[in-house]
C-alpha cells in the first residue's frame, strides 16, 4: 500500500476493527479498493474503500462501503459505513446527471453469478452515502458527448420478464428521478459482454459523435455492437431487431481482439479478421482488418498482422494483404513473412522476420542480422529484414519501427 493508503487503512480500522479483507472492483477504470474522487460540495477528494469483515469473507456477507474524508490536519476519518447489494463489487463509475448533486457513485454489485448483476446510484451529502436508485443490470457504462455537461448512463438488461436483452438509457428528470429514457435492441445471441469503452465515431459530415463499443461472446467468437445517443434516443448503430442484414455480423471473429483505439484518438476500430493468401480455414493465419463505423458502413483503415500470444500488433503495407503471406517458426518464437507464389511451402521470397524474446534467451540465440524493435519489462522483440526482397514489399528499418507496436 501507498503511504496515503497506509493511513486510511489505519483509519479504516480504527473505525470498524481489524478483521478487514480488501475488496476490489473486477471491470472497469477504477481496480483498487481505494479510489479517491470529490463527490461532494468541498473542494477536496473523499476515500471510498470496499471491504469485508475478513471473518466472514467465504460466506457471501455484502461487501462494505466506507467513505472517508481529511481532516484539515490532513488525517483521515472515516465518515460513513454501508452495507452494498452483493459479496462483490464489478465496476464503480461517477457520472454528473443532473440530479443537483456535484457527482453521482454508481456502484455495480454482483453475487456469485455473472448475470443479474445490481446497479446502485448514490448521492453523497452531509457525511452520508444514500442510494437513490437501484436495478438489475449485465452491463454498464457511460457515455459522454460533447454537446452536453451531462453524462448518459447505459445499462444492458432483459426487456421486461422478457429473455431478449435491451440496452437502456437512464437519465434523471427532476419530478421522477432516475427513469429509462430509451431502450435498444441489442444483438440476440450474444451471451455476455466483456469489454465495454466509450469514444467516437464520425459523425454527419466532418464532426464527431460520442459512441460506447460493446464487444460481447458469441459461443467461441465475440462480436462489436455500436451505440450512440442523440437527442435523448439511443440508437444501435450495428443492429437492428427483425433488419436482413446487420452489421455486426461483420464483426464476428474467432479472437480475443476487443475493439481498440489503435490510432489513439479515441476513434476505436473494430478488428475483422482475413485469412492471409494460401490459407483457406479458420485455423490458418489472418491478418487483422481495423473498421471505423462511418455513415452506416465500416470502412478498413488499417490491416495488421496482431499476435496477442507474444502481445504486438505489426501494420503491413497495403499491397501485402493480397500479395504476402506468412508462417509460424515456433520453436524461434518467430513469425516469417514472404511473398505468396502460389504454394505455402515456397518461402524463398522472404521478406522479413519478427521474433520474441525473454530477455534471459537473448545471449542464447543467434540473433545474426537481427535488430531490436522494442521492449516491454522482460520480453524483447528483434526483426529480420531480407535487404534483397523485391522492392515492391521490402521495409527500411525505419518503416519496421514506425509500423510495429506492442499490446501490453
Amino acid at each position: 500500500l501507498t503511504e496515503q493508503q497506509n493511513a486510511i487503512y489505519e483509519a479504516l480500522k480504527a473505525q470498524v476493527g481489524s478483521n478487514i479483507q480488501l475488496k476490489y472492483p473486477q471491470t472497469g477504470e477504477y481496480r483498487s479498493a481505494f479510489v479517491f474522487k470529490n463527490i461532494d460540495s468541498e473542494p477536496t477528494n473523499e476515500a471510498i474503500v470496499f471491504y469485508q469483515n475478513s471473518l466472514q469473507a467465504n460466506s457471501g456477507t455484502a461487501v462494505r462501503v466506507n467513505v472517508l474524508d481529511q481532516t484539515e490536519d490532513g488525517s483521515w476519518v472515516s465518515m460513513c459505513d454501508i452495507a452494498g447489494e452483493a459479496a462483490d463489487v464489478d465496476q464503480i463509475v461517477f457520472g454528473n446527471f443532473g440530479s443537483g448533486d456535484p457527482v453521482n457513485l454508481v456502484i455495480g454489485y454482483r453475487g456469485d453469478g455473472k448475470r443479474n448483476r445490481i446497479l446502485t446510484i448514490y448521492r453523497y451529502a452531509e457525511g452520508m452515502l444514500r442510494a437513490v436508485d437501484s436495478r438489475e443490470y449485465e452491463a454498464l457504462s457511460l457515455l459522454r458527448t460533447p454537446d452536453t455537461p451531462l453524462d448518459h448512463l447505459v445499462y444492458v438488461s432483459n426487456k421486461g420478464n422478457s429473455a431478449q436483452k435491451t440496452a437502456k438509457l437512464l437519465c434523471y428528470e427532476p419530478q421522477k428521478g432516475f427513469v429509462v429514457k430509451d431502450e435498444v435492441a441489442m444483438y440476440e445471441p450474444v451471451e455476455e459482454y466483456v469489454n465495454l469503452v466509450s469514444g467516437y465515431i464520425a459523425g454527419n459530415g466532418s464532426g464527431q459523435q460520442s459512441a460506447l463499443f460493446m464487444d460481447g461472446k458469441v459461443g467461441n467468437e465475440l462480436c462489436t455492437e455500436i451505440l450512440t445517443v442523440y437527442n435523448d434516443a439511443l440508437y444501435n448503430c450495428t443492429y437492428q431487431e427483425n433488419a436482413k442484414n446487420n452489421l455486426v455480423t461483420a464483426t464476428l471473429r474467432d479472437q480475443t481482439l476487443y475493439s481498440s483505439d489503435i490510432s489513439h484518438d479515441r476513434y476505436y476500430k473494430v478488428p475483422h479478421l482475413a485469412l492471409m493468401p494460401g490459407y483457406n480455414n479458420t485455423s490458418g493465419l489472418s491478418y487483422t482488418e481495423w473498421m471505423a463505423y462511418e455513415e452506416g458502413r465500416f470502412l478498413i483503415k488499417e490491416t495488421s498482422y496482431v499476435d496477442t500470444a507474444n502481445g504486438f500488433r505489426f501494420q503491413v503495407p497495403d499491397n501485402w494483404k493480397e500479395e504476402v503471406s506468412a508462417s509460424v517458426l515456433a520453436d524461434q518464437n518467430e513469425v516469417k513473412f514472404f511473398r505468396y507464389t502460389g504454394d505455402l511451402k515456397d518461402e524463398t521470397q522472404e521478406i522479413l522476420r519478427i521474433r520474441t524474446l525473454q530477455r534471459s534467451d537473448t545471449a542464447q540465440k543467434n540473433l545474426e542480422g537481427y535488430f531490436k524493435i522494442a521492449s516491454i519489462g522482460q520480453i524483447g522483440y528483434w526483426a529480420k529484414i531480407n535487404p534483397d526482397a523485391d522492392e515492391r514489399y521490402r521495409l527500411t528499418k525505419e518503416d519496421v519501427y514506425a509500423r510495429f507496436s506492442t499490446l501490453l
